[in-house]
């Protein structure tokens, strides 16, 4: 994409945004995205559960390092990853992972 843009060429900028509307769809259809959305929303909806909006800024404070910490580790392999993009032959499935 960012090839396409730096290029100024229109053409293949439209046609790759059908390419990203069909990995949406893809991930949507195979990660079940709408299914794990209602179940969450059905917890949070349930006032047995007591759900209220000082319990997670609680529950938030209470993690933040762990929740920061998670993020720290996300970011350190997004990154990795990116430096070694391209690097990796995908045909060795073993090393693609």
């Amino acid at each position: 994409m960012n090839t396409y843009l730096t290029s100024g060429d229109f053409v293949q900028i439209f046609k790759s945004i059908g390419k990203f509307y069909q990995i949406g769809f893809d991930m949507q259809k195979t990660c079940r995205f709408a299914e794990l959305n209602y179940e969450v929303t059905g917890f949070l909806l349930n006032k047995t559960n007591n759900v209220t909006m000082d319990n997670i800024i609680n529950n938030f404070q209470l993690n933040f390092f762990t929740f920061t910490d998670a993020v720290n580790r996300i970011a350190q392999v997004f990154f990795q990853e990116y430096s070694n993009f391209g690097k990796t032959d995908l045909g060795k499935v073993d090393d693609a992972e």
